[in-house]
């Protein structure tokens, strides 16, 4: 016989206790009948021990009974006995996307990993008979416990048709495995044990937390032999698989201008394949694909193109994996079709207004005439100066009158009419050669630029310094990021410095990165052309004034301040043709688009739309289109089902928990009549590329992240895990309450003796005293 509780036999010790209690006995005085109260005086009967042990055969049997409980509580078991043990038994299903493909082609095409494992589970689970205690775990994004450990088997097979594949990684059959431990801890049965039906893909076991391996490791040393964890692999080998890793948009999404989609596909199998890969927008294919071969292991970076020239009638975009037509490869085989194709958001950027405030008056340092040109008579010729040579630079397809453009229109208007403008539907305003301003305009142009937008200001050397530090850079709180001075003539010429390194000049940062990276690469262009001979002075700048551009001589040329949600930048720079060359320069256009860029937050690296099945993300919602919104919610694209409604946090983001695979629309909360209201973004959400490893998992590897804690079985050793024996429990019942009962008459006995020898004692003593 073994002992399920072997800790309980320490109560065998309790046994002393009724031994002793039978070894004292009261010393015994007569009793005397005075004539008077008064004359009884009070005195101590002490219990003293005595020479033998006082009713023996109660003793015995209290120390029977004692011993009994105690045995009963070590519960014995025969281990020879030929009937079903009892156990507590986890069963941990597998729910990774991987468990949908066929377990094995060679016996049925049609039954997957998942079909198996609910097979499975259900005979196992119908085995389970009292005082057995059985549970059901489905691992996937995350320990899903559909049943808790109990005495109702027929809760957990009638959660077996519940589970169902993840889109997500299914990478936490450890900390499944964890949670049964969890369970079962503390619990003393012949056998506890848990059970892993999966494929045995390493994605699976991705996920090894250090307090996960600890508990595993603590339940087998305290339950040492009568603990098995086990995996069960349902699928036969490794499968081929080939699949989209990533997908994303380099750049901005522009009508009329190519947008390119750079996907990495890799061939996660153990053969060479070729493929074919395609691009549609909005569910129309588009005719350009490229074929290609990948070795076993080896990734592809591949770059198609796209222009959108219609407008969207769904603003999504896919990337697609099909059979290529022929090649010298292996043509796809697939065995995981989910990760086949990607979803994109794809939204052209709208046509971005801008304002230009011309402030100048003519001169005779104006030009009517672009180099090159000839007066016509009796035409009326366009003054041309620093603000006209702004608007041609922005938008120089739409000043010749050409069909593509920039995606940048532009507005020229005299400073006089800036009163009577509406700011709201502008992105920026450039503000040139506008030394003063009303105090009505500044706090116009104030709220416009704390409400998300920009302001650029453009100095010339007509500009009256003075003028414009008293109105726009005066006070705690300025509107320009700089007070200027007159023109300094430099002893050399000075070019663009491309120093990339963040410091303080003068104790204001220098911050190159939003302008200056975008030229590193000399196909952006090539800025060191342009040299300088006159800037703007500087006197003193904003608390939190940055420096975006400088000379090699550390003058600052373009510099800018965040002012609520947008920004100001003030150039040291003029625009007019006779101050320098850098308007005449190729790179000027350039350089132009990269700052409206950077102030209209196009260069802002932002977390992408697209996000990944399943998993938690944070979607930064500073655009001006959620300016005002302080709720939104994600309805399917397809249905217009909402799936949650969302509260934006602080920082202008809103956290949003993991979703399935599929397209999404993200905006201000459906009103009354069923019909989005205001604003609307695109989401997607895209297979977990972490399922598309279907390589098998390496038993030893597995060893050594779980020790011997785990082993593997095939489905035919499952049969023999079931145990065999009998509990004596019923025997030691039976027993204990023979001898309680035994006791409890004994005891009764012995007292009514004892009472009644008492009473023959003192008719004695009174007969004696007579």
């Amino acid at each position: 016989m073994t002992w399920l509780n072997p800790g309980m036999l320490m109560g065998f010790a309790a046994l002393a206790v009724p031994v002793i209690f039978h070894f004292i006995a009261r010393h015994k005085f007569p009793v005397k009948n005075f004539p008077s109260i008064l004359l009884l005086r009070k005195r101590e009967r002490p219990n003293a021990l005595s020479i033998r042990p006082i009713d023996l055969l109660q003793l015995l049997l209290r120390l029977a009974v004692l011993a009994i409980l105690v045995a009963a509580m070590g519960r014995g078991f025969l281990p020879d006995v030929d009937e079903p043990a009892p156990r507590n038994l986890v069963i941990i299903v597998d729910s990774s996307t991987s468990m949908n493909l066929v377990a094995d082609a060679s016996v049925d095409e049609k039954v997957t990993s998942l079909d198996k494992a609910r097979s499975i589970a259900r005979e196992m689970l119908e085995e389970i008979n009292l005082p057995s205690r059985c549970a059901l775990i489905a691992a996937g994004t995350k320990a899903n416990i559909l049943s808790p450990l109990g005495e109702e088997p027929a809760k957990a097979i009638a959660a077996l048709d519940t589970i169902e594949v993840g889109a997500g990684a299914g990478d936490n059959l450890v900390h499944s495995i964890a949670v049964g431990a969890e369970m079962i801890r503390g619990l003393r049965e012949h056998r506890s044990q848990i059970v892993v039906l999966s494929d045995g893909r390493t994605h699976s076991f991705r996920k090894r937390h250090e307090r996960d391996l600890r508990l595993i490791n603590d339940l087998k040393e305290e339950l040492g032999d009568q603990l098995d964890v086990t995996l069960v692999d349902l699928a036969k080998g490794d499968a081929e698989n080939i699949a989209i890793v990533h997908s994303e948009i380099k750049g901005r999404v522009r009508r009329g201008r190519d947008a390119h989609v750079l996907t990495r596909v890799r061939n996660f199998g153990a053969e060479k394949q070729s493929a074919r890969i395609e691009f549609a927008i909005a569910g129309e294919r588009e005719p350009m694909y490229k074929d290609f071969a990948l070795e076993p292991g080896t990734e592809a970076l591949v770059d198609l193109t796209a222009r959108p020239e219609r407008t969207l009638p769904k603003p999504f975009a896919e990337v697609s994996l099909k059979i290529p037509d022929g090649g010298g490869a292996k043509p796809m085989d697939d065995s995981n079709l989910a990760d086949n194709s990607y979803s994109l958001p794809f939204v052209p950027e709208q046509v971005r207004r801008i304002l230009i405030v011309d402030g100048t008056e003519l001169e005779d340092s104006s030009i009517t005439l672009l180099p090159g040109e000839e007066p016509e008579e009796e035409v009326e010729v366009d003054v041309i100066n620093g603000s006209r040579i702004l608007e041609f630079v922005l938008n120089p397809s739409r000043e010749l009158g050409l069909t593509y453009g920039t995606g940048l229109r532009t507005m020229r208007i005299p400073f006089d009419a800036l009163a009577t403008e509406t700011l709201s539907k502008y992105d920026l305003v450039a503000l040139y050669d506008v030394g003063s301003l009303s105090d009505e305009l500044q706090t116009d142009l104030r709220t416009y630029v704390q409400e998300g937008r920009s302001l650029l200001l453009v100095c010339s050397a007509q500009m009256n310094a003075l003028t414009f530090n008293n109105t726009l850079a005066s006070g705690d709180d300025p509107l320009s990021p700089v007070m200027i001075d007159n023109d300094q003539v430099l002893e050399a010429s000075t070019i663009i410095n491309f120093d990339t390194e963040r410091r303080d000049i003068d104790g204001v940062p220098y911050v190159p990165s939003a302008l200056v990276s975008n030229f590193l690469n000399l196909r952006s262009g090539d800025l060191s052309v342009v040299s300088f001979n006159i800037l703007r002075g500087v006197r003193g700048y904003a608390k939190d004034a940055r420096i975006l551009l400088r000379d090699n001589k550390g003058n600052p040329l373009v510099i800018d301040r965040p002012l609520g949600d947008g920004r100001v930048a003030a150039t040291t720079f003029g625009m007019e043709l006779n101050r320098g060359n850098l308007a005449m320069s190729r790179v000027f256009p350039l350089l132009s688009w990269t700052l409206i860029d950077h102030l209209t937050g196009q260069l802002e690296k932002r977390p992408s739309f697209a996000l990944t099945a399943l998993r938690p993300a944070s979607l930064d919602l500073s655009e001006p289109g959620f300016a005002f919104m302080d709720q939104v919610e994600i309805r399917h694209e397809e249905d217009s089902e909402t799936v949650r409604q969302m509260k934006i946090g602080e920082g202008k983001s809103v956290k949003m928990e993991g979703l399935p695979p599929g397209q999404y629309m993200l905006g201000k909360p459906w009103g009354t009549n069923d019909k989005w209201i205001g604003y609307r973004r695109p989401v997607t959400v895209n297979a977990d590329p972490l399922e598309s490893d279907m390589t098998k998992v390496d038993l030893p590897k597995l060893g050594q992240w779980l020790g011997d804690s785990v082993t593997t079985r095939t489905e035919r050793e499952l049969a023999q895990m079931a145990p065999t024996g009998q509990e004596q429990w019923r025997l030691f019942v039976l027993i204990l309450a023979a001898l309680w009962v035994l006791e409890s008459v004994t005891g009764y006995v012995t007292g009514v003796l004892r009472w009644r020898k008492q009473e023959r004692e003192q008719e004695k003593e009174l007969e004696m005293d007579a």
